[in-house]
């Protein structure tokens, strides 16, 4: 064990607090924006998110108390030799898995369940500074895969979320291939009354050009999951009363979840020129809701609650002996349902960034959902790219939307502007917005 909890001190910007009165050890991160539980016995998974918008992600309500604390006995459970999906313990929450899954031969994952690597206990370490905290959890050796799987979990003061970075180191004596594959369940959504208006929850996808190929259906449980490209950049997967999984080929690097009140992101950096499994997906959705019959082309099995899942993959990496390879994934979070417009860094793009001109000056409106605490301001740029303005319209809180709403002299030069929180760009309106539209003030 590495590392002191902060438990005594409740005024630290950063703690880790250490629970071990509920059968597994809950470690709680604990910042002024965010808490997140880690329970390394339970396949070191995350299994609270926590922000100022409340609980963010899914855990099972017949195994698992608001705290975290198993209802269940937990010896046992998950231990099982059988590879059908209808066996598998669903914790809920966040994890890791190698992909790609399948039960054809030893180049597949025969998981869940599987009683190392999703359902084992997994030793854990922590440390905590003046600038972040981290818990990090490891499996056993798993003779099966060959892989030893580490998930260091990652929290800072002034954002809404943790930084995941999933390790595969091969222990075993021979080459092995495999791609990270991170699974996050959220609760999920009653299908929307009216499919073709109804925008403010569902799954958002970036996308990006891939000959025409968007998404690739994988799974159909029920019925194959409907995908809206709703812009060149960006595709929809709905509410809806299906079983299945859709995989995104030409995801850029981020997917949100918009519930009740609460926007869920994970970003991630692409490999362009790699190889992906499954269709070459890197982001994939998965949506199930409670079936009284289970699916037996499925393994038996039969989902008992509402999930959406938002599943970010590395690329396939072989692996030889003694070596490793990294996956990193932003978890981020903030009180705002959608539509989302773009995700980046700082914050998701929720209304469209709009600029008119009035008079002699301009009229900025849009609302972000922030992830990080930090001053908004807008640049103006002219048509070479030269900055010729900034105006600072205030703090923007970890969490919490922003609205957007300005009236500012600007340039006449000014042809471009561009939000930023903290420094970072957030979105920007193009030239070609900025047309002479008179009437705003």
């Amino acid at each position: 064990m590495t590392g002191t909890a902060e438990s005594d001190d409740t005024k630290s910007a950063v703690r880790v607090d250490v629970d071990d009165s509920g059968g597994v050890r809950v470690l709680w991160m604990r910042t002024a924006d965010v808490c997140v539980g880690v329970v390394p016995g339970l396949g070191g998974r995350v299994l609270s998110l926590a922000t100022r918008a409340g609980e963010h992600l899914f855990r099972n309500p017949d195994l698992l108390d608001d705290a975290v604390h198993p209802i269940v006995a937990v010896a046992g459970l998950g231990k099982t030799s059988k590879s059908d999906l209808g066996s598998w313990i669903n914790w809920g929450g966040d994890k890791t898995w190698p992909a790609p899954q399948g039960w054809s031969g030893p180049n597949e994952w025969p998981g869940p369940p599987d009683p190392v690597l999703d359902g084992g206990p997994f030793s854990a370490t922590w440390s905590v500074d003046d600038t972040d905290a981290s818990v990090e959890t490891c499996s056993p050796d798993d003779p099966r895969t060959g892989l030893r799987i580490c998930r260091r979990v990652e929290v800072t003061p002034g954002i809404s979320g943790y930084r995941l970075t999933s390790t595969f180191t091969n222990t075993g004596d021979r080459e092995v291939r495999w791609a990270i594959w991170q699974v996050v369940q959220l609760p999920g959504n009653l299908p929307a009354p009216d499919h073709s208006t109804d925008r403010s929850r569902g799954v958002w996808v970036g996308t990006g050009p891939m000959r025409n190929r968007t998404a690739q259906q994988l799974i159909a449980g029920s019925g194959r999951l409907r995908v809206d490209q709703i812009s060149s950049g960006m595709a929809w997967v709905s509410r809806q009363e299906r079983v299945g999984k859709v995989g995104f080929p030409n995801a850029v690097g981020w997917v949100a979840h918009a519930g009740a009140g609460r926007l869920t992101a994970l970003r991630f950096v692409p490999d362009p020129a790699a190889t992906y499994p499954d269709r070459g997906s890197r982001v994939e959705v998965w949506l199930e809701h409670p079936l009284s019959d289970p699916l037996t082309h499925l393994g038996d099995l039969r989902p008992r609650h509402r999930v959406a899942e938002c599943e970010v993959l590395g690329p396939l990496q072989t692996i030889p002996p003694r070596s490793s390879t990294h996956l990193v994934t932003d978890v981020i979070g903030c009180a705002c349902e959608g539509p989302v417009r773009d995700v980046s860094a700082a914050a998701a793009v929720l209304e469209s960034i709009v600029v008119a001109r009035h008079g002699s000056g301009l009229y900025v409106t849009g609302t972000i959902g922030a992830f990080r605490t930090g001053p908004v301001t807008l640049g103006f740029s002219d048509r070479a790219g030269r900055q010729v303005g900034e105006v600072s319209l205030g703090m923007a809180l970890a969490g919490i939307p922003f609205q957007i709403s300005s009236a500012t002299t600007a340039s006449a030069a000014a042809t471009s502007v561009v939000v930023r929180l903290g420094g970072s760009t957030v979105a920007g309106a193009p030239a070609s917005r900025l047309g002479e539209q008179e009437g705003h003030a």
